[in-house]
């Protein structure tokens, strides 16, 4: 074979395997930006949770101070034997009282958490809602996909 073919030939080679380098190193930084861009969607509903539940513990520290102060007012009332009073009271607090949603709406902790979100956000604007959701314990679908695909449902 002639030098100058063999010499072509192989800075053709080369440079095809600069091209594949290149190539496979792009495709390597996509999949570990895309890995990134699902941890920071996991991360981000994982903090979503955290503040749910940060507001449920709050919320449910205020109900325990309020039922506290119910039950001193009842048993004040039944120290002094007025049960019509205590009638009264209770029918009082059970018309004001406000009887919360389900907080689970599905098994899936992370999925439910999003949904939790996008219910007292639409409480908070007033949107009424209708929940109906059935997931089965196990799919095929990644969680974090789940979840991309639920919230731009609900977005």
């Amino acid at each position: 074979m002639d030098p100058v073919n063999m010499i072509f030939t192989f800075f053709i080679n080369l440079g095809a395997l600069v091209v594949y380098t290149v190539i496979v190193n792009s495709m390597a930084e996509f999949q570990y930006n895309l890995n990134l861009e699902e941890e920071k969607k996991q991360l981000e509903i994982e903090n979503l949770c955290f503040e749910n539940m940060k507001k449920q513990m709050e919320s449910t520290r205020r109900a325990r101070h309020d039922l506290k102060h119910h039950m001193k007012a009842v048993h004040t009332m039944a120290e002094n034997n007025e049960c019509k009073k205590i009638t009264e009271y209770i029918e009082t607090y059970l018309e004001h009282v406000s009887l919360k949603k389900p907080l689970v709406y599905c098994t899936n902790f992370t999925l439910n958490a999003l949904i939790v979100y996008y219910v007292q956000q639409a409480e908070a604007h007033k949107i009424k809602l209708k929940l109906n959701i059935e997931l089965p314990e196990e799919t095929n679908v990644k969680e974090a996909d789940l979840i991309v695909r639920l919230e731009l449902t609900l977005s």
